[in-house]
């Protein structure tokens, strides 16, 4: 054995997922990277590894053990951050995680997301804890073992069509536009990905009831009262939608008039979907949990990395391209 025990392994075509479930740092590997970290996790030593690489590619001994030595050469600092932790920031503590806001923890909820409480319930009026709720249910939803992605969406023709993307990329604006250009609205903000036949689905007015459950608990978590944290299946309470396609769009990539959509491999599309979920837990059973589903769900559907119109006259006539085309792949 040679020790490697803090890493999680996921083969997707055409190469493989690494996630150091140290750091949450994520590394997408080309294929003979690929090959090699899949032996290193299985306990070959890295000469074992070389020999086998030398073999499979037909490589000079000394060419294959550089390659081995490069591609076990990992940097946490360089690769690409796991989940994002948004505004509301939290820790794992003996009583369960704490979430904090602006350095001040504000409530605490078990390890198994399934009960919460605040920590001084008379800090925060009854406005500012409805608010702080819906704004950390997502992570609440993670906890239970569900996977959210921080995305909006409308409905075409029946089915989602999803923008995924950081705080301030853009995901709003863009499904307001898609909607005033004819489409359905079903998320501004959050999706809870549930699998229904085979197929990856979401469902409508999730975020409403997510609102709904933050307005019905926060008067008792006023009170200092111990409430549950919301049930996905309440949440999950609407005509389920299935995804068509999926979108990623950056704040940095705005130019032009048009929208552009170039076709992410499985490979990739895993990696934006893991990058842009909300995890609610520190546990690496966790993190490998997700980083799994959002696999699953590349391996079903289509995703694009976007690059959006410059402006918002041009946005709003971008999204009736889209309508027309019935697709974010419009151009």
């Amino acid at each position: 054995m040679n020790g490697a025990t803090s890493f999680e392994f996921v083969r997707v075509h055409p190469g493989g997922l690494l996630l150091d479930l140290t750091s949450g740092s994520l590394f997408r590997l080309n294929e003979s990277a690929a090959f090699i970290w899949e032996a290193w996790l299985r306990g070959a030593t890295a000469q074992q590894v070389a020999s086998d690489l030398e073999l499979s590619y037909n490589l000079p001994q000394s060419t294959a053990e550089q390659h081995v030595a490069a591609a076990l050469k990992i940097d946490p600092a360089e690769g690409t951050p796991g989940p994002p932790s948004g505004e509301f920031l939290y820790e794992r503590t003996a009583e369960g995680y704490v979430f904090s806001r602006a350095g001040t923890p504000f409530l605490v909820v078990d390890h198994q997301g399934e009960r919460l409480r605040l920590v001084q319930p008379s800090r925060l009026s009854a406005s500012e804890v409805a608010a702080a709720l819906t704004a950390v249910a997502p992570k609440l939803v993670a906890l239970q073992g569900h996977f959210v992605l921080h995305a909006a969406a409308v409905i075409l023709d029946g089915a989602a069509v999803v923008v995924a993307g950081d705080s301030g990329a853009g995901k709003t604006t863009t499904a307001r536009a898609l909607v005033r250009a004819g489409a359905s609205p079903l998320a501004e903000d959050k999706l809870v990905i549930r699998e229904t036949l085979g197929r990856p689905t979401v469902y409508q007015d999730c975020e409403r009831n997510i609102e709904a459950w933050a307005l019905a608990t926060h008067a008792d978590l006023s009170r200092g009262r111990i409430v549950p944290c919301p049930d996905v299946n309440e949440i999950c309470a609407g005509p389920a939608v299935p995804i068509r396609e999926l979108g990623f769009i950056d704040a940095t990539r705005r130019v032009g008039r048009s929208i552009s959509a170039v076709k992410l491999t499985t490979l990739d599309g895993s990696g934006a979907l893991f990058r842009n979920s909300f995890c609610g837990s520190d546990a690496a059973a966790d993190w490998t949990k997700n980083l799994r589903t959002a696999t699953t769900i590349a391996e079903a559907i289509d995703a694009y990395d976007l690059t959006m119109p410059a402006g918002i006259g041009e946005l709003e006539e971008a999204a009736s391209v889209v309508l027309a085309a019935r697709s974010l792949r419009s151009k």
